[in-house]
């Protein structure tokens, strides 16, 4: 069993949600078909404040409900290593919705319903060079897959020679705090969310100054190429980074459905023409049926 074996990495099944939904307003919608890119935010701006501590309150449960079978010192060196990792890696996020129609999502991210909802081909989204997956929403499912994976990674632990231990839990504390990323509290479970996620490192230079680093994937040919990072106002005057992944690679049938908000102006006329001016060919343009 790999270090990769242990990690929850959820799927997403493409073939029962071919259509993933970005929702935005229309100038954002604008951007991303112009500029063939998504910007992937850091974790700590998502809508749920509370969801970086989320999934660790869970860990927790679950590290209680095994603590018996792998001792203190196990779960306290698992800790310390997630820590680490959670101050080393810092998760850049995109999130989108398996459904086109949800009013929180209009009302949220695409300016009160005046936005576009944009439907992405989900087979072509997860060729890029990111980690796609859906959300868990369920208390109990993920306490349950924290207490498999702990127990799992025991086994395998004690198993590892001890010159190769520190390696083995450095790699097992990347993937498990990359997961947490997956967690999310199931008051958000009607948003229906799936994730694009890309780790940037986070270091401190010989000055002391933190600095962010894209290094690059695995992924498609374009995407898996080291990024910039950039940084932007947030609306209450903090500083937010990101990344804008390119899209290019995907071809000209990346999109395949825009479902024009409840509050919009747009007859779709005007989208089908941007799109075609964008290079993007063969998309149905569709309206809501919520009302707000």
């Amino acid at each position: 069993m790999t270090v990769k074996d242990l990690a929850y990495a959820p799927t997403l099944d493409a073939d029962q949600h071919p259509t993933l939904y970005h929702y935005c307003s229309t100038s954002t919608f604008l951007s991303i078909i112009q500029r063939k890119c998504l910007w992937l935010s850091d974790v700590n701006t998502m809508n749920d404040f509370g969801e970086v501590h989320w999934a660790y309150d869970r860990f927790i449960e679950a590290a209680n409900a095994v603590l018996d079978q792998v001792g203190r010192d196990f779960v306290e060196l698992v800790d310390e290593v997630i820590s680490t990792s959670r101050l080393r890696l810092l998760p850049m996020l995109c999130a989108f919705s398996t459904d086109g129609d949800v009013l929180s999502q209009w009302r949220a991210y695409a300016d009160d319903g005046s936005g576009v909802a944009i439907g992405f081909d989900a087979k072509k989204v997860g060729t890029l060079s990111i980690r796609i997956a859906p959300i868990e929403y369920s208390r109990e499912k993920q306490v349950e897959h924290f207490r498999t994976w702990l127990l799992a990674a025991h086994e395998v632990h004690t198993d590892v020679p001890e010159k190769e231990k520190k390696k083995f839990l450095f790699e097992m504390g990347t993937f498990f705090s990359m997961d947490m990323a997956f967690y999310k509290n199931p008051a958000f479970s009607e948003e229906k969310e799936v994730r694009i996620l890309r780790a940037l490192d986070a270091r401190v230079n010989d000055q002391g100054q933190w600095t962010l680093t894209d290094n690059g994937g695995s992924g498609e040919r374009v995407s898996k190429k080291k990024l910039p990072v950039h940084f932007r106002a947030a609306r209450n005057g903090g500083v937010v980074s990101y990344i804008e992944l390119p899209l290019s690679g995907l071809g000209a049938e990346a999109i395949t459905e825009i479902v024009v908000g409840p509050k919009s102006s747009n007859s779709g006329n005007e989208i089908s023409m941007a799109l075609n001016a964008a290079g993007f060919r063969n998309v149905r343009i569709s309206a809501v049926h919520c009302h707000i």
